[in-house]
C-alpha cells in the first residue's frame, strides 16, 4: 500500500530536521521517478560510492519515500550485498512518474512551507528545479548514499542479508519460506532467487516457498512471512475475486490454523518478516 506523500514529508521532516529546499526537492523527485538521478544504475559509480561510504550498522536498511519506493541505504547494506546485488534490486524496481506528478509534490512541499507545516525554507523548493541533489549540510549530517528500490522489497532486505552471510560460510544453503496464503512468500522467493541467481543456478542456494515448508526437511534459514488479514484478503480477492476468498476460508485456512497451532512457525524461525 502506498503511503500518502504528506505523511512522507512529515516523517522526513522529523527524522531529518535540517533538510533544506534542495533536500525536499530530491525527495519529491525520487518519490516520483524511482531513481536518484539519471545514470544511478552505473556499476562503476556505485562501486566508487560503496568504497567511499563508511559502514554503519545503526543506519536503517531502508527508508520509505512514497510513490511505492524506498531508499536502500548503502552504509548498512555494503557489508552484505555486492554492487551487482544492489543493481539487481534496482533493476527489479518499476520506474515511472511524470512531470505533472513531480509538480504536484513540489507544490505540496511549497504550500506546506508557507503554512508552517514544514520548515520555512521548504517554500523555496521551486528554485531547485533541475538535477536532484542533496544539500552539503544534509550530506554531512545524515549521509546521502543510497539507491531506490520498490517499497515492497524493504521487508525482504534483512532476509537477503541472512542469505548472503550464509552463502559466504557454507558450500550449500537451503532456505525455507513459510507463511499463510498471500503473505508474500512467492514474491520473496523471486527477489532472493533473482539477487542470488548465480548461486541458484549452481545449486548452492535452494529455496522452498510453500506453506508448511518448515517441516519439509532440514533448512539452514527459516523465514516466516506474516501480514494482516485485510491485506491478505485484498491480495486474494484481487487475483481471484470473492469466490477465491470464500474458498480459502473454507478449505485452506483451517489447515493453516492447525499447522500454526501445532508447529508455531513464527517462533521456530530465524526471521519473521511482516509485509
Amino acid at each position: 500500500m502506498r503511503t500518502n506523500f504528506y505523511d512522507i514529508l512529515s516523517s522526513h521532516s522529523r527524522a531529518y530536521p535540517k533538510m533544506t529546499a534542495e533536500d525536499y526537492y530530491a525527495l519529491a523527485y525520487e518519490s516520483e521517478y524511482g531513481k536518484v538521478y539519471d545514470g544511478d544504475d552505473d556499476v562503476q559509480t556505485l562501486l566508487d560510492e560503496l568504497d567511499k561510504v563508511r559502514s554503519d550498522a545503526l543506519e536503517p536498511f531502508t527508508v520509505t519515500i512514497g510513490g511505492g519506493y524506498a531508499r536502500l541505504n548503502l552504509a548498512p547494506i555494503k557489508k552484505y550485498l555486492s554492487a551487482d546485488n544492489i543493481l539487481t534490486l534496482t533493476s527489479m524496481t518499476e520506474k515511472c512518474g511524470s512531470g505533472d506528478g513531480l509538480e504536484r509534490k513540489v507544490s505540496l512541499i511549497r504550500r506546506s512551507g508557507v503554512m508552517g507545516i514544514l520548515p520555512m525554507n521548504a517554500r523555496d523548493v521551486d528554485k531547485c528545479d533541475g538535477k536532484p541533489e542533496h544539500s552539503p549540510l544534509y550530506k554531512r549530517l545524515y549521509g546521502a548514499s543510497y539507491r531506490i528500490i520498490s517499497a515492497d522489497m524493504s521487508p525482504i532486505i534483512p532476509a537477503l542479508c541472512l542469505v548472503s552471510e550464509a552463502l559466504g560460510k557454507a558450500e550449500k544453503v537451503t532456505v525455507a519460506i513459510d507463511g499463510r496464503k498471500a503473505s508474500g512468500k512467492s514474491f520473496a522467493s523471486k527477489v532472493i532467487s533473482t539477487v542470488f541467481a548465480d548461486d541458484v543456478d549452481t545449486g548452492k542456494l535452494i529455496i522452498s516457498d510453500s506453506f508448511g515448508s518448515f517441516v519439509d526437511g532440514d533448512h539452514d534459514i527459516k523465514l516466516y512471512f506474516d501480514t494482516d488479514e485485510e491485506s491478505r484478503k485484498m491480495r486474494i480477492v484481487e487475483l481471484g475475486g470473492d469466490v477465491a476468498w470464500a474458498k480459502y476460508e473454507s478449505e485452506m485456512r483451517p489447515k493453516e490454523d492447525l499447522y500454526i497451532e501445532k508447529f508455531e512457525p513464527a517462533i521456530n524461525c530465524d526471521l519473521v518478516i511482516r509485509t
